[in-house]
């Protein structure tokens, strides 16, 4: 019989198109672009549906006790994000797979490198999505803090096992999976302390996400930029519906399904170039620290100021930064703007500090420019 290859449609139009075009930052930055609005509609559009499903099945956060809100809100917003990341992530990997001689060109350049990531990429979708499903249950059932602790290093066994390592010039490969499992498990845990207060988790994990992207790209990596944008955009497509008064909650289902992702991009990150072999560069250090600054201060905060009173860090209250700030008089709506601020301030640092230049001292400028207008936006209220 005849082979698939052969019954395959041709481009020979794109022949006529330049080579170089393939690679250029105009068509890098229109398909992150792509990626981008795409992540947003799918999160966007799924949302109103996938609240009337758990709105039916009775699966809401319910006031009373440490809640603050008048009345039951659904959850559903960590379906949503998972929905509009996937999208254009398994999009991507199917058409690099389906590449073929004379396909597009833009599969000819990119589709051996997509196709040499895709069982790392897979292998962080099957880790997050185990931390949604597993932030699921514990949202309806309650589940144990160890049995917790012990997904979330399963989860993270998993990334490590497809190759994602922090290595932060240590040459003994234990040592790199065993910071890479704690910053994976950390930085989960601490995404999931932010969703305290609506819109102020997503909110701030929009921010980590643009950052991660726009450092990638700027970078030329642009695997992980394609990730970092799909996830802003799904974010960024659930907001609106999260923001004060919030009409879904993202739970723990949410939560940490999106901090396992940004644990996992920060990590994906290169940060040092092969030449830059002088001493030891704080970048590595520094940069992820700083794209990631609300979920770390407050992590590290509440994680801190538990242990000095002898409680457990999984121990519930309202001790987090977000409560710390309305105690000193601030509503609910301005202590999440400034905690976006602190988020778009250390954005826009982390930026400079991986790569000063012309476009890198640009994107900060957006960056700190959204920063002044929530600043302006809180001060006419």
């Amino acid at each position: 019989g005849r082979s698939f290859a052969k019954i395959r449609p041709s481009y020979p139009w794109m022949l006529q198109i330049p080579a170089h075009f393939f690679e250029s930052p105009i068509l890098i930055a229109l398909t992150s672009l792509l990626i981008f609005t795409a992540a947003f509609l799918v999160s966007w559009r799924s949302a109103p549906r996938i609240r009337e499903i758990y709105l039916n099945r009775g699966h809401m956060d319910h006031p009373g006790g440490r809640k603050t809100q008048d009345q039951p809100v659904p959850y559903g917003g960590g379906m949503s994000i998972l929905l509009g990341f996937a999208f254009p992530i398994v999009s991507g990997i199917a058409a690099a797979w389906l590449a073929f001689e004379e396909a597009p060109r833009l599969l000819e350049i990119h589709g051996p490198g997509i196709r040499s990531k895709a069982i790392t990429m897979l292998a962080i979708l099957f880790g997050a999505s185990l931390m949604l499903f597993m932030g699921r249950a514990d949202d309806r059932l309650g589940l144990s803090p160890g049995l917790r602790f012990l997904l979330q290093l399963i989860a993270a066994g998993i990334v490590v096992a497809a190759g994602v390592r922090i290595t932060l010039f240590l040459q003994n490969p234990a040592l790199q999976i065993a910071l890479t499992v704690f910053w994976l498990v950390f930085i989960t845990n601490a995404t999931n302390f932010i969703d305290n207060m609506d819109g102020l988790m997503a909110g701030s994990t929009l921010v980590s996400a643009l950052a991660l992207g726009v450092i990638a790209a700027l970078g030329g990596q642009l695997f992980v930029c394609a990730f970092a944008l799909a996830l802003a955009g799904a974010i960024a497509g659930i907001l609106p519906f999260n923001t004060f008064p919030a009409k879904v909650y993202l739970g723990d289902e949410g939560s940490m399904f999106v901090g396992f992702l940004l644990g996992c991009l920060a990590t994906l990150l290169t940060y040092v170039s092969n030449q830059e072999t002088d001493g030891i560069d704080p970048r590595p250090f520094l940069v992820p620290l700083l794209c990631l600054i609300v979920p770390v201060l407050d992590g590290g905060f509440v994680i801190f100021t538990r242990a000095l009173r002898g409680l457990a860090p999984w121990t519930p209250g309202r001790d987090h930064l977000s409560h710390s700030l309305v105690k000193r008089g601030h509503t609910v709506s301005s202590a999440v703007r400034r905690l976006w601020q602190i988020a778009l301030m250390g954005a826009a640092g982390a930026i400079v500090l991986q790569g000063p230049n012309l476009s890198s001292m640009a994107a900060a400028v957006l960056f700190l420019s959204f920063a002044a207008f929530l600043c302006l936006r809180g001060q006419s209220q």
